[in-house]
């Protein structure tokens, strides 16, 4: 098992195949198209006998670096490999001046080196933050040393109530609503395809049905949860061992309860169906599941 920050070897077909299956990933947009698209992207990609298996891409949002688009091949899910992705982004991320929007060259100081003082930098790096809503990512980004961001009072809800990206500055937020808008829009504009074995619907269905991905991401929206790895955090490279039945009080205590992961949250899931869930045997539908029309 090896991991490199820029190599992509079948990466295009993994990354256009996981994107088709997943409606929380972006709109996938075809191999060719995503293997351009990794040349200008910062990303770190997990491969195996020369395959890919893993994906994280980063974007500067505000004065934050986002980590999204983290996935791991459905056949390795449940297996630790999203721990080793979280590691070599995390490497990426700490060491990568460029990505973090800072000069390659250190900047001196010269009047310090003028009294014979021992340099001081600046910190370069940017906070790290990170959106899900999958126990499992979860469960990887408190074991990587991310924290989860409490609700706080800002001027945007008019101090009224507690907002989920409170914790962010007034120009990261900006920065991120206006990238889900863009991307909310592109998602109104453009269609994908019906999902293999469906039958062709109605106009109505069919319309909705194309644009299955932004009624998924919207219904699900407030379900996400923010995670942020501070800039001055230390980052220790290695998974940290966290008490299984510890991990599942803190995941409760963020409403990402590992035993309820369905379209209807009400309905309540048994352990088993849980565990297929985690290890990706078991796969969300679309908002509108057309497969089994006549």
């Amino acid at each position: 098992m090896e991991g490199r920050w820029g190599e992509w070897m079948n990466a295009g077909e993994a990354l256009s195949k996981w994107k088709t299956a997943s409606l929380d990933l972006e709109s996938p947009r075809g191999t060719k198209k995503e293997e351009n698209a990794l040349l200008s992207t910062p990303h770190v990609l997990l491969t195996e006998d020369g395959e890919c298996v893993g994906h994280a891409a980063f974007r500067r949002v505000g004065s934050c670096i986002e980590l999204h688009s983290v996935v791991i091949a459905t056949h390795l899910r449940g297996r630790g490999r999203s721990h080793v992705l979280l590691e070599m982004a995390l490497s990426r991320w700490s060491q990568d001046r460029i990505l973090n929007g800072s000069s390659v060259q250190p900047s001196v100081d010269l009047a310090a080196a003028v009294r014979g003082e021992e340099p001081i930098e600046r910190s370069w790096r940017r906070d790290l933050i990170c959106f899900t809503r999958h126990p499992s990512l979860a469960a990887s980004l408190i074991a990587a040393g991310f924290n989860h961001s409490l609700p706080k009072r800002r001027w945007w809800s008019l101090w009224l109530r507690r907002h989920p990206l409170g914790r962010l500055s007034s120009r990261t937020m900006l920065s991120i609503l206006f990238n889900r808008l863009v991307r909310g829009l592109k998602l109104l504009f453009s269609g994908e395809d019906l999902p293999e074995g469906a039958k062709r619907p109605g106009f109505i269905k069919l319309w909705m049905q194309r644009h299955r991905r932004l009624f998924h991401q919207l219904t699900y929206l407030s379900a996400n949860r923010l995670f942020i790895l501070k800039a001055d955090a230390e980052v220790s490279m290695g998974v940290r061992s966290q008490d299984e039945e510890d991990m599942q009080d803190r995941l409760q205590g963020m409403g990402l309860d590992i035993s309820i992961h369905t379209h209807d949250r009400r309905d309540s899931k048994s352990t088993q169906d849980s565990e297929s869930w985690d290890s990706g045997n078991v796969d969300d539908t679309p908002f509108i599941d057309l497969t089994e029309e006549e």
